[in-house]
């Protein structure tokens, strides 16, 4: 599922609603039932990767760009690498 022009409604840093529609689009379904445990950070990177796509099909010439997004994944990978490392 993708919600499209929730940055629009409501901006970073603001507590002003600005009206605006709001889209819902659900797109098929992704078996997760081959994956494991340790595979939880492809499952992760396939989810993501889905929804940007859904979201760059469904919206509209001023809808705020899903790239923001992209930079909190590789962000949310490099977290994970640095725990993984203190852990060992």
């Amino acid at each position: 599922m993708a919600l499209i022009g929730t940055y629009e409604l409501l901006p970073i840093h603001t507590h002003h609603f600005r009206p605006r529609p709001i889209k819902l689009v659900i797109g098929k379904p992704i078996d997760s039932s081959g994956y494991t445990i340790r595979q939880v950070d492809e499952l992760t990177a396939r989810l993501r990767n889905e929804i940007l796509e859904l979201y760059q099909s469904h919206a509209a010439p001023g809808d705020l760009a899903p790239v923001l997004a992209a930079g909190a994944e590789v962000d949310m990978l490099d977290s994970r690498a640095e725990v993984a490392r203190e852990d060992s």
